[in-house]
């Protein structure tokens, strides 16, 4: 039975077989049967031709989307506004202005950080993983010293010293403590750029989303425009006071905002666990831009798993928008004159805070879950379970709390932006070279009192820079979660598809983790490969 064959959903499903071949890094065995993998030997539902069947899963909450998306379209379509409109229309120099900017700055800027971004995740850092993440570790140390010194500075006394002083010893005990899992971390970094280099046609789809994400975040903006408008002016007409909130119709919207953010967030991050796997598991279907297992991988994600990644997105929506709310009720309750004020606006923050926690563990939950849903189809609670029990049987539970690859992603990022932004007060130079002061030919007359067409060209490349690269990064780091459960599950199969790199994994994880149930044989990674 060949990979391609058990491919049918997902990167792939182990077989015995499979999970029998000679290995230079040996995950202890889990299940009954020695040879089976963790998903094995947790009852993965197979075709009889040994597959994975693909299924739909939690289709009711796919419906349920579509029809929250057709009702918001219905809203903004019959309700929405921008409020009053400006009679005002832009002149023929303002609309070449912008033209200019558009072909002369935005355009090249996108392409000069997708290009910036793509150099530095594809060859620079994987080629010195574990200097790049000591690096940024450091660099954040540094940093941090620095607005310890700022604050002192800018508000000199006892307490701040104290209190700085502390902060700045609780980073370097920290930095201490996290040292010595720099090596597990730019492994881990290293196989999730090498994959999605080869694969880089995800970062494409990755970008197309949050585009689409902003178009959504105009729209909504618009429709609700129009809804509070309408409230308040009927408020007016039955002689209620303007200005009240309509909670109920303020939960819809936000969960409606939030819903659809999180979904087009977590489609990519499901597909990139889809990609991912395939390039660990079944390398052959993962090596170009537009490879198989990017499309498959992109269908999977708007059909047979839709339905999950839009339940796990409503959770999240629910309690972001219940977080909002308890917020602006604090704010509220703090500028009333009320004398049970003050009590409620302490209750309110104190729900707030537990609202945070439950976002911030629901978000941890999800980054996980979407893995099993993007690699095996589960539906979304069954993916979330098993990941968790997968990382208790192999005893690697303290594995998934560190996270040392975003500091490398975010300077990336940093780096993305200012390079980005430089190159665009270059291109504005030149395209100004010969004007008179005051003037650009991108911008026009500058005023003297607003920025000058340098600054200008620098914050338009360097927002633009700065949104690339961290599209791109995020597909990273959902790509560094994919490698963790891929090794954690089958460790033979990605040794078959990445032998040397399964043998730098394999001996990075036990130098960090001893008991996490892998043991690397005493002698090199062999080059032979059984098939």
């Amino acid at each position: 039975m060949t990979q391609k064959e058990l491919a049918q959903y997902g990167a792939v499903t182990v077989s015995v077989e499979d999970e029998a071949a000679p290995l230079t890094a040996v995950a202890a065995p889990v299940g009954e049967d020695e040879g089976e993998s963790w998903v094995k030997a947790h009852d993965v539902e197979l075709a009889e031709s040994g597959g994975a069947q693909p299924r739909f899963r939690d289709v009711t909450f796919a419906v349920l989307f579509y029809a929250h998306l057709a009702a918001m379209i219905y809203v903004g379509v019959t309700q929405g506004t921008w409020g009053e409109e400006d009679a005002s229309t832009p002149s023929s120099d303002d609309t070449t202005h912008l033209t200019r900017v558009v072909c002369y700055l935005v355009i090249p800027s996108i392409a000069i950080s997708f290009g910036l971004a793509y150099l530095l995740t594809a060859a620079v850092v994987p080629s010195f993983p574990e200097t790049a993440v000591k690096a940024s570790v450091i660099m954040s140390l540094v940093w941090t010293g620095v607005v310890t010194l700022l604050v002192i500075i800018s508000a000199p006394g006892l307490w701040s010293i104290l209190v700085m002083g502390a902060f700045f010893a609780l980073m370097c005990w920290y930095v201490k403590k996290v040292w010595r899992l720099i090596p597990f971390a730019a492994v881990n970094l290293k196989a999730a750029m090498k994959g999605m280099a080869a694969n880089w046609g995800m970062y494409l789809v990755a970008i197309c989303f949050t585009t689409v994400l902003g178009v959504w975040v105009v729209f909504w903006m618009y429709a609700a425009t129009g809804v509070f408008l309408k409230e308040e002016a009927q408020d007016v007409a039955e002689g209620e006071p303007s200005g009240q909130v309509h909670w109920g119709i303020l939960f819809l919207l936000l969960v409606s905002l939030y819903w659809t953010i999180m979904l087009l967030l977590n489609m990519i991050q499901t597909t990139v666990a889809g990609v991912m796997g395939t390039w660990c598991l079944a390398k052959e279907d993962a090596q170009s831009c537009c490879s198989p297992a990017v499309t498959s991988s992109l269908y999977r994600t708007c059909t047979y798993s839709f339905g999950s990644v839009c339940l796990g997105s409503l959770l999240e929506a629910i309690i972001k928008a219940l977080r909002v709310m308890a917020e602006m009720a604090k704010n509220q309750a703090r500028n009333s004159d009320d004398e049970c004020s003050g009590g409620a606006a302490i209750l309110f923050c104190i729900l707030e805070c537990i609202l945070r926690l439950m976002e911030d563990i629901i978000e941890y939950f999800n980054q996980w879950a979407y893995v099993f849903v993007g690699i095996y189809g589960y539906s979304y609670i069954e993916s979330g379970r098993k990941v968790m029990e997968l990382f208790r049987a192999r005893g690697w539970t303290a594995l998934i709390t560190d996270d040392l690859v975003g500091y490398v992603l975010n300077v990336t990022a940093f780096t993305v932006a200012i390079f980005t932004g430089l190159i665009a007060v270059g291109i504005e130079a030149g395209a100004s070279s010969g004007m008179g002061d005051g003037t650009s030919y991108l911008f026009g007359v500058i005023p003297e009192d607003g920025l000058s067409a340098g600054w200008s060209a620098f914050l338009v490349g360097s927002l633009l820079g700065l949104f690339i690269a961290c599209v791109m990064t995020n597909v990273i780091k959902g790509a560094v979660n994919t490698v963790v459960v891929c090794y954690a599950d089958s460790p033979a199969m990605l040794e078959q598809n990445h032998p040397a790199l399964t043998y730098e994994m394999a001996t990075s994880w036990v130098a960090v983790f001893p008991d996490c149930g892998v043991r690397v044989p005493p002698r090199e990674p062999v080059a032979t490969v059984v098939v």
